[in-house]
């Protein structure tokens, strides 16, 4: 009864849920700002100049995504096919594209008459990725950018890890990137329970001291949840999340991240935030939302799976 008078009384969050996907970081909106002037030469100085590969990936993804840009792209991957920079960013388009062409349902639910433009997008954002990696070898982000096309394209799960193993060799940091294999390693996408969980645990034990790596075990039990939901139909009397094996997995993880402001911090606390709520840990789920401040991107894993932007708000809100 106390408990439910204090939610009763609180004056709820200090901040309201943002949707933003730069999370509010000025060099973020910097990039944006320059694809929207369409300043090639800029945006490539300020992406080479980030040292960060989770950053670029982020940024690469973001760009892509704004509206207007596909014409532009294509005319500087044209101009330019030895920019690294540009052919990741087409690859990025690309892939956007063929994800627009097909949809987020079931493959059955696919028309038959999107396959084909869906599979020739992703083989010319394939290309992209290795095409960036040849002009610039030392680079980790176009092999986990090509992560993704490599699921798309269904390679083999052996050659989707052959991807993430040279991104890794590259900077054993590259958190955006081991993101993307767990994903890759899921059923739904031809892996298994079995290779999702076992890839996740093994990058987290490998995960330098510090980094927001381990926040892939939140994203192979979001994964396990959606499965059990959506294609197993599960209706278990006990919820996924409060089990205790998924709960003492989620906070080992828990204790080996560490937040920063970045877009790699920003999406694993969110995603933590996203298991501590469905485990029903208001208090912990709050510690992460404090340092978000309530900028997410709601409408991307794992808040797709629990409303997106309309359930991030809620859960939010229900924690205060």
């Amino acid at each position: 009864m106390l408990g439910f008078l204090t939610r009763l009384l609180s004056p709820g969050p200090p901040f309201t849920a943002t949707h933003d996907l730069t999370y509010g970081l000025e060099g973020l909106r910097n990039l944006i700002s320059c694809a929207q002037r369409k300043d090639a030469a800029r945006l490539e100085a300020l992406l080479r100049a980030e040292p960060a590969p989770d950053t670029r990936h982020h940024a690469f993804s973001v760009i892509a995504s704004e509206a207007g840009v596909e014409s532009w792209i294509r005319e500087w991957v044209k101009r330019e096919p030895n920019s690294s920079v540009a052919q990741m960013l087409w690859g990025e388009v690309a892939l956007d594209t063929a994800r627009k062409i097909r949809g987020s349902g079931r493959a059955h639910d696919v028309p038959q008459s999107a396959w084909m433009p869906f599979l020739e997008w992703v083989q010319t954002a394939d290309a992209a990725y290795l095409a960036a990696a040849a002009c610039d070898p030392e680079d980790p982000v176009p092999w986990g950018l090509s992560i993704s096309s490599a699921m798309l394209r269904d390679m083999p799960v052996a050659d989707r890890l052959v991807r993430l193993d040279e991104a890794l060799t590259r900077n054993p940091r590259y958190s955006r990137a081991c993101w993307a294999a767990v994903y890759a390693m899921t059923k739904k996408w031809g892996g298994s329970h079995k290779e999702m969980f076992s890839l996740a645990h093994r990058l987290t034990n490998e995960a330098p001291k510090g980094s927001t790596i381990p926040v892939v075990v939140c994203l192979a039990h979001a994964e396990m949840f959606l499965y059990g939901q959506a294609f197993e139909k599960v209706r278990d009397p006990i919820p996924y999340f409060p089990r205790e094996t998924v709960g003492q997995e989620i906070l080992t993880a828990h204790d080996l991240y560490r937040f920063r402001p970045t877009p790699a911090g920003y999406q694993a606390a969110n995603a933590f935030a996203f298991c501590f709520y469905l485990m029903e840990q208001r208090e912990l789920a709050k510690a992460e939302f404090l340092k978000v401040q309530g900028l997410h991107d709601g409408e991307s894993i794992p808040w797709c799976y629990a409303g997106g932007t309309k359930g991030y708000a809620k859960a939010l809100k229900a924690c205060w």
